[in-house]
């Protein structure tokens, strides 16, 4: 019992020490894998996120992970003209192989908002307009919203608010109003459009309070 006490309390040292397996944490600057990932990271972020034009602007902060390998969370603000976007892109870097080399990729990023003016990503509304893919899932939104929320005789009111989620594509969350003679509800309909643009289909409709 003694001997397994004196075990837990080392374990509990060395974690406090080094990086756990599998679990995130603040990636220390020193290390030279994260120059290479944020320096990947702003080569390479524009296409996989589907930002053309979009330039790195600054890095908010560095998580890492230690799987098979590194995976570095590199949180950044990237901007375009007057846009300015909050974004996450997650950075893997392999093992170092036998020949010398490593190889290196963008395994995924996550959710960035897109709409309310003083927003984090400060992307307003009417700058949403000018995009081809939202007028596509918004016009398949208010076509089809009261077959697939189940709202028979509802007719759209208007968009509230839209956010996007970058996932093999783009996910856009749109949250509207609609309306049935003097009955008003709050909608939240989420769309996924694939990374060649192809069909935009519906996710998920849920009623908000």
């Amino acid at each position: 019992m003694f001997k397994l006490f004196i075990l837990i309390l080392i374990s509990s040292a060395i974690a406090r020490h080094h990086h756990i397996v599998g679990g995130k944490s603040q990636a220390d600057p020193s290390d030279q894998g994260v120059s290479i990932a944020v320096s990947y990271a702003k080569s390479n972020f524009a296409s996989y996120c589907q930002l053309p034009g979009y330039q790195w602007k600054q890095t908010l902060g560095v998580q890492s992970q230690i799987v098979a390998g590194s995976k570095y969370y590199i949180s950044a603000q990237v901007q375009k003209d007057q846009s300015t976007e909050t974004i996450e892109v997650q950075v893997w870097l392999q093992p170092l192989q036998n020949d010398g080399t490593q190889k290196i990729s963008i395994v995924g990023s996550v959710a960035i908002k897109i709409s309310d003016v003083g927003s984090p990503s400060g992307k307003r509304q009417s700058d949403l307009q000018s995009e081809v893919s939202y007028q596509r899932v918004l016009g398949l939104a208010i076509d089809n919203f009261s077959q697939y929320c189940n709202l028979p005789g509802y007719q759209w009111v208007g968009v509230e608010s839209v956010e996007g989620q970058l996932v093999a594509g783009r996910n856009y969350h749109i949250y509207a109003k609609v309306q049935n003679q003097n009955q008003v509800r709050k909608i939240h309909i989420v769309i996924h459009l694939p990374t060649d643009n192809s069909v935009a289909k519906f996710q998920s409709c849920s009623q908000k309070a």
